[in-house]
């Protein structure tokens, strides 16, 4: 017999408790939780949609202060290549005019040894042309000189006119010595004339002089164009550039967000009211449970020998145990069918066994927890579709336009500003080139000016000398042609060149233009733009559906634990019914056997 202390009391005050501890309650506060991991989902998404926008409006505001900032940067980048440039002009045409002197020196030099070497040779070649034709005459006049002497001395007395014949005799031949005497010594003298002209000098003194001016010339002209190049800027004010204002999409999108939130509360307190449904329900079951039990214990539990011999039968008190684990387990279920033995030989078929199977609680919780879970993410999904698909058209009218205004905005601000730069900037530039052409540019005019007046003067020095030395001699034409050949005809290319330099030292310097940089602002703020924007709201609408799949494949997990219990139980059902109606064949087969052995008996007897 039990003992009615056998069992530990839990007063009904106290199992109220724990009335929200049911597959119901934890299913939906399952689902509770995926609903606040998708509501921060959702100001995760708008908020990073948001946070893109305003980098967008700070990229914008950006690109117009770069933009506004162009033409300074511009002025004093070209600030400091003008100078670097005027420097390294400069050094250019400071040794550049050290080539020319040096190169002018050298071809003097070169022209003058050449002279030299020329007159040297004709000089010499005469002088031994004219020794060759002159000596014997010179002997011979020297030996009939002395001849004459003697017979001058011994007809002294004879004849009376022989004194002044003699001595005139004698005149005429020192005068014929001292003629040829003079014609060598002459071109001796022209020779020395020659090589002292070669040897000295002043023509390289004469020359360098004005290219020492030439140079202090370009190092002061150069220190006044570096110290003038420097106008005053008028920079505009880049620090607080505002060219974009996203209000409009912003407000869209928490418009929208709102909407979806406002889902989200609802889901929610369906569910929270459906989590008090499910705690009140298993409160009754509690108390149900409670009621049955008080009322099944006096009759499992009592002492009248009637009603305990009743017990004694094993098939009873079995049938008595089964009811109340189903009545501690499965009130409801149990509720179904009466205490009778009919409907406990009911309870004992397929289908109660089945559902008493399939109501266990943990394979009740996994079926709650996917069907509402399921259910929750199926109606979020639809809504959010159906939310972004209706706002889709107003926001991307709304968008665009907001990006038109935008661009049209920036591109007001912008070209005002930058128009009045460029056009400072491109009167500098004006003021630049004239400055340049009319004093950087002039000393080089003015130095192939100078070079031409120096190598006219270098010319006309050559001449001088030539006229001076070999004027009424026989070299002066030949001494001209050489001149000719080897100075005059290598003189003129540079005489040529340097003119031509004189006629094309000018500068044209370009100009900015200011729709050129609004043009090219524009396009790259429009591609920026429209990469910025795309796909914006359709970024939103697929991480959100995103973030429903992946809870609705974790919702498809306990659907599936619940799918293999009920594939379990179906197992069990058949594996049953094929075994009971295995049991009926055999008893049936039993059966006939033994009638028909009975009926042989019969009949033998």
């Amino acid at each position: 017999m039990l003992s009615r202390h056998a069992l530990p009391k839990v007063s009904l005050n106290q199992l109220y408790t724990i009335a929200w501890l049911n597959f119901g309650s934890l299913a939906i506060a399952t689902t509770l939780a995926s609903l606040f991991l998708f509501h921060v989902a959702i100001k995760t998404n708008f908020r990073t949609a948001q946070n893109r926008l305003h980098m967008l409006c700070m990229e914008m505001d950006t690109a117009a202060a770069e933009v506004i900032a162009t033409p300074q940067v511009f002025f004093h980048y070209v600030m400091e290549s003008n100078q670097i440039a005027v420097d390294n002009i400069r050094h250019e045409l400071l040794i550049a005019i050290t080539l020319m002197e040096n190169s002018i020196l050298w071809a003097i030099g070169v022209y003058k040894s050449s002279i030299q070497c020329f007159l040297g040779l004709a000089i010499n070649g005469l002088l031994e042309v004219i020794t060759k034709i002159t000596t014997p005459v010179q002997q011979a006049t020297e030996t009939i000189w002395q001849s004459t002497d003697a017979i001058e001395t011994q007809l002294k007395d004879w004849l009376s006119n022989s004194n002044s014949s003699s001595t005139g005799t004698y005149s005429n031949l020192t005068a014929a010595t001292v003629a040829f005497g003079n014609w060598t010594n002459t071109l001796s003298e022209i020779e020395i004339k020659v090589a002292n002209w070669t040897a000295s000098n002043e023509t390289n003194l004469w020359i360098d002089k004005p290219f020492q001016g030439l140079k202090y010339q370009v190092n002061s002209s150069f220190i006044n164009i570096s110290k003038t190049i420097q106008p005053a800027w008028n920079s505009a004010d880049i620090k607080n550039v505002f060219v974009c204002d996203s209000t409009d999409i912003t407000a869209m999108l928490q418009q929208t967000e709102a909407e979806l939130l406002r889902l989200t509360y609802i889901l929610m307190g369906v569910l929270l009211i459906a989590f008090l449904v499910c705690a009140i329900l298993n409160a009754m079951h509690l108390r149900l449970r409670h009621r049955l039990l008080e009322r099944a214990t006096p009759l499992l539990f009592s002492t009248s020998a009637e009603e305990e011999n009743q017990r004694l039968t094993y098939n009873r008190q079995t049938d008595n145990a089964h009811y109340l684990s189903r009545l501690v387990t499965q009130p409801f279920v149990s509720r179904l069918a009466s205490i009778n033995s009919a409907a406990i030989k009911k309870q004992r078929s397929s289908r109660w066994w089945l559902i008493a199977f399939l109501t266990q609680p943990m394979i009740l919780y996994c079926l709650g927890l996917a069907l509402c879970g399921m259910t929750t993410v199926g109606i979020l999904t639809e809504s959010t579709r159906q939310l972004f698909q209706n706002r889709l058209g107003d926001f991307e009218r709304n968008m665009q336009r907001w990006a038109n205004a935008t661009l049209e905005t920036f591109l007001m601000n912008t070209t005002i500003q930058v128009q009045s730069q460029t056009d400072q900037l491109n009167q500098w530039i004006s003021e630049t080139e004239i400055q340049l052409n009319n004093e950087t540019l002039a000393i080089a005019r003015g130095t192939a000016s100078m070079l031409n007046a120096t190598l006219t003067a270098v010319v006309d020095t050559v001449q001088i000398m030539i006229h001076d030395t070999l004027d009424d001699t026989i070299l002066q034409t030949p001494a001209k042609s050489l001149l000719q050949c080897l100075f005059l005809s290598k003189i003129a290319p540079i005489e040529e060149g340097l003119t031509w330099v004189v006629n094309h030292s000018y500068l044209n310097l370009s100009r900015m233009d200011a729709m050129d940089i609004r043009n090219w602002s524009g396009s790259s703020l429009e591609h920026v733009m429209q990469t910025s924007l795309d796909g914006l709201w359709e970024d939103v609408q697929m991480n959100l559906s995103h973030h429903l799949e992946a809870h609705l494949r974790v919702y498809c997990i306990p659907f599936s634990v619940w799918l293999v219990c009920l594939v379990i139980a179906l197992i069990f059902v058949v594996s049953s019914l094929w075994a009971n109606k295995q049991r009926k064949k055999s008893s049936t087969s039993s059966n006939t056997i033994h009638a028909f052995t009975s009926s042989i008996s019969v009949e033998m007897k």
